[in-house]
Order: C-alpha cells, then sequence, then structure tokens
C-alpha cells in the first residue's frame, strides 16, 4: 500500500512539475508581432494580376503567396518584386534555377523579405546558392509540427523544428505544448519561423483562414505568421 501511494505521489508531481514546464502564463511575451499572409492575389481566372497583389498587400498589410512559376497573362514573380521592393512576399517555387535568375537580374538578395516554398530539390538547390534564405517544404513543416506534438510536452523542441518552419492548424493548436507563449519562446531559442493556418493539415497545400468567426482563435499576443485564405475579409478586422 505505501508503495502504491508513493507512486501516486511521483505521478502527481511529475505532472505537476510538466504543467509548470509547459506554463504558458509564466513564459515570456513573444517578440514581434502577428504577421499576416495573404494566401492569394488570384483574379476570378486564377492568375495572379499586378492589381490583386496591391489589393492583397493592403489587406494583409505586408506578406503574399505568390507563384514564382507563372506565365502567359498571369503577373510574373520578377514584375510582382520590381513594383513592389519593400514589401514581403512567400514565392512558390517549382523551378529553383529561375527564380535564383530572377534575383540576380534585380541584383536583389535573398533575405529576410522573401520566404521560398517547394518540393526538397528546390529548396535544396535555393539553399545551396543562399544558405540564409528562408527556404523550407511543406512537408517539413507538417513533421515538425507532429514531432513537437510528441516531444514539447517534455520541453524539448525536435530536430525537424531547428532553423526550420512550422505550420500549425489551427484546429489543433490544442495539442502544442506551452501554447502560446512558452511555445513561441522554444521556436525563437530554435529559430523557427511559425505559421498558424487554417484547420487541416493536408500534405501539399496550406490552408487559411476564411471566415470571421476564426479571429477569437488567433492568441491576440501571437507573434508569428497568420495564413489567410480571405486577405480581403480577415485582414482588416483582424488589424482593427
Amino acid at each position: 500500500m505505501r508503495i502504491a501511494n508513493l507512486a501516486k505521489w511521483a505521478i502527481a508531481l511529475g505532472l505537476l512539475g510538466l504543467s509548470f514546464l509547459n506554463a504558458s502564463w509564466i513564459a515570456p511575451s513573444p517578440k514581434g508581432g502577428l504577421q499576416l499572409v495573404a494566401a492569394h492575389s488570384e483574379d476570378k481566372a486564377r492568375c495572379a494580376t499586378l492589381a490583386g497583389v496591391r489589393r492583397a498587400l493592403i489587406d494583409a498589410g505586408g506578406g503574399v503567396m505568390l507563384d514564382a512559376d507563372a506565365s502567359g497573362p498571369c503577373l510574373s514573380a520578377k514584375t510582382a518584386l520590381e513594383q513592389f521592393p519593400r514589401y514581403h512576399f512567400i514565392l512558390k517555387v517549382e523551378d529553383a534555377a529561375s527564380v535564383m535568375a530572377i534575383f540576380e537580374t534585380l541584383k536583389r538578395p535573398m533575405d529576410e523579405r522573401y520566404g521560398f516554398v517547394g518540393d526538397a530539390q528546390a529548396v535544396a538547390a535555393i539553399r545551396a546558392k543562399a544558405p540564409d534564405a528562408w527556404a523550407w517544404t511543406i512537408q517539413g513543416a507538417r513533421t515538425c509540427f507532429n514531432d513537437y506534438v510528441k516531444l514539447g510536452w517534455f520541453g524539448l523542441t525536435p530536430e525537424t523544428c531547428k532553423g526550420g518552419t512550422i505550420l500549425v492548424p489551427l484546429d489543433e493548436k490544442w495539442k502544442v505544448a506551452g501554447w502560446p507563449k512558452r511555445f513561441l519562446a522554444r521556436m525563437a531559442a530554435a529559430n523557427t519561423r511559425v505559421i498558424l493556418t487554417g484547420p487541416g493539415s493536408p500534405a501539399d497545400s496550406i490552408p487559411g483562414l476564411t471566415r470571421l468567426e476564426q479571429i477569437p482563435d488567433v492568441p491576440r499576443d501571437f507573434a508569428g505568421m497568420l495564413w489567410l485564405e480571405n486577405a480581403a475579409l480577415i485582414g482588416p478586422s483582424i488589424r482593427r
């Protein structure tokens, strides 16, 4: 009986320790602020336009996802970068060589203004050219999330997250140890970019927020990126 009681006390103390380890309310306030990313800038024909990018930049207040391999009547990445040199873009990359050629033509560094998302081969090519560039894969960001769900409760940051990117689905944030402040502090220490997305975790796409009713689910002090499917609706509302 005594051994059983000691075991119960040990379990209780262990759970109490884990609770304090992951307590968000005693974590420092995260540095930085909320960054909105518009997932689209296309017209009804699903083709990016100059007016669409301008509108998306206004709605999101800064960041826009752009197809780096757009051609034909669609707005090219080169034109978008020329017209909006001070803004943030996340470029969806298939042909890494053509993207790197754009930056060389513009004589512009692949710095913190830009993100590059693509398959493992494209990302490896960009990192080889610009080791400090923010280049990442959706699969890698989802692996980081799944690994953190397993290890985060023990105060550990997975190797798959360090120096990378994590995608946190809005409907799965309850799985995240230390959400939000303790988690954000751990990700900052690991140099990991945090993107809060809409519900769901498809393997090859990133869902964004689509409804005003989702805004209260975003912490007021969330310091990371928020992926918006409907930037025109949500962007102006969440910045009020």
